[in-house]
């Protein structure tokens, strides 16, 4: 075991299109199950009586109501939605989309959140206002450090006639792999009016995906999809303490925001799924999901490496064989038991990492004169050359242990001596720069006008030609 924490997994269907988190309980609190609390009543998003169910029976929506788009239907922004429609006045079948924030010009992306009535004492069930208000502050946070990226991120969590709280469920498995999905779908049909699905991503936050309902997977997500998770119930978390609730906060934002990049067509190294690259410094890293993103050029820049690497954790905790996860979980600069916890997609700034030739000076990053250095090696010091292979058992270079396919250093390693999956250079992604836009990337304003299931056919047609999993 590594400190008495579950392994992460990747769980992925055929065609490589979900992904499901499998940072357990165990994982965050080093195996034990931290105390609970009973939500006070200010604490959750709160309840909303009214819930915008199918569109059966009630009467048709026009498309469009909005005169500047009889001079057409483009979407310049894309963000598939009409630009005329992003103007006061204006429907789109039936959705105020300029009063909930869309405007020309602009990306925007619109997220229903819906979640589960939770038991007394389970906190990490509904979602907290103020893990909300990260997700969406590191969209703003973005935007103000570049131009180029222009994309506002509109949350529903009632405020929108969308985000309910809907009965609780012991799982959402039904027994068998990805059924998940179909559990969700269902309830959404319930408590979403069919005209949202054209433009609203669609999140729940519900207890497990564990056949048995026990602490599991602490969400997922379809590969370019519509439909994400956040299971997080029977993690033992809790708002006791100003520390205990900070981790609230900063554990359900983490998985919110990385499940959310899932669909958005990030994976685990970017662009690829090389897990750990400690110069990605993305939220989509399992390196950074759940201790939050290093403070570069900080002393302690390399602390979740430190972390994470057994033999690198004497600079957490001097002696490491009395040290607590937890205590050097909260050892960590703005680590997940602060205020000042930090989520986000990577901009694609820092410089690629040669394996067979670390350079410890120059930190995660690999920038010199920003960063600080990080111990790759673990030595206890940092050296002023690119430090050789490591020819140890069957590990053959600094960063082995984060490749794909490759054994970890605690394995026997079957007699090999050597690794058949090697990676040269580790590399950033601008994630930032290529999200995928579903709406956008299915737009046809040909199609528009019609009604609402002619338009959901449409898109699932778009998806099923593209290797996507669409959910009508």
């Amino acid at each position: 075991s590594d400190g008495g924490r579950s392994k992460r997994k990747r769980v992925e269907d055929s065609a490589d299109a979900v992904t499901s988190e499998t940072a357990s309980a165990d994982r965050i609190t080093g195996g034990r199950k931290r105390r609970t609390r009973q939500e006070d009543s200010a604490g959750a998003v709160a309840s909303e009586s009214a819930i915008d169910g199918g569109s059966a029976g009630r009467p048709a929506i026009l498309a469009i109501e909005c005169p500047p788009c009889a001079a057409g239907l483009l979407d310049l922004d894309r963000d598939g939605i009409p630009d005329c429609v992003e103007t006061a006045g204006c429907t789109f079948y039936g959705m105020p989309l300029y009063d909930w924030g869309a405007r020309p010009g602009v990306r925007d992306l619109f997220l229903e959140i819906d979640w589960m009535a939770a038991p007394p004492g389970d906190e990490g069930v509904a979602p907290r206002p103020e893990a909300i208000q990260k997700m969406l502050q590191a969209f703003a946070l973005a935007n103000s450090q570049r131009a180029d990226i222009n994309v506002a991120l509109h949350v529903d969590v009632g405020n929108m006639g969308g985000g309910n709280e809907v009965p609780y469920q012991k799982t959402l498995s039904q027994g068998r792999a990805n059924s998940q999905f179909k559990t969700i779908n269902n309830i959404r049909s319930k408590h979403q009016a069919k005209e949202r699905r054209l433009i609203f991503y669609y999140m729940l936050f519900g207890s497990s995906i564990d056949k048995r309902g026990a602490d599991g997977p602490s969400g997922g997500s379809r590969i370019r999809g519509t439909l994400v998770y956040v299971t997080l119930g029977g993690w033992g978390l809790t708002s006791g303490t100003q520390e205990d609730k900070n981790f609230l906060i900063n554990t359900q934002a983490a998985t919110a925001m990385h499940e959310f990049g899932h669909a958005l067509g990030l994976r685990h190294g970017g662009d690829d799924n090389t897990q750990n690259k400690p110069n990605y410094l993305s939220t989509m890293n399992y390196l950074y999901m759940m201790s939050g993103l290093p403070r570069i050029g900080s002393t302690m820049e390399g602390d979740r490496w430190y972390l994470e690497t057994p033999g690198c954790r004497r600079h957490l905790c001097p002696d490491e064989s009395k040290c607590e996860w937890d205590a050097m979980l909260k050892s960590l600069v703005a680590g997940p038991y602060s205020q000042e916890f930090e989520i986000g997609y990577s901009h694609g700034k820092a410089r690629p990492i040669d394996e067979q030739a670390v350079t410890e000076e120059t930190g995660l990053a690999n920038t010199p004169g920003v960063d600080a250095p990080v111990d790759f090696d673990c030595d206890g010091k940092i050296q002023s050359s690119a430090l050789p292979l490591l020819l140890h058992g069957c590990i053959d270079d600094v960063l082995s242990r984060f490749d794909p396919r490759k054994p970890d250093q605690t394995s026997a390693c079957g007699g090999r001596t050597g690794t058949d999956a090697k990676i040269t250079i580790l590399r950033d992604y601008d994630d930032w720069q290529n999200l995928f836009f579903f709406f956008a990337e299915a737009y046809d304003s040909s199609v528009i006008g019609v009604d609402v299931d002619t338009y959901l056919s449409h898109l699932q047609a778009f998806a099923t030609r593209n290797d996507i999993v669409f959910e009508l």
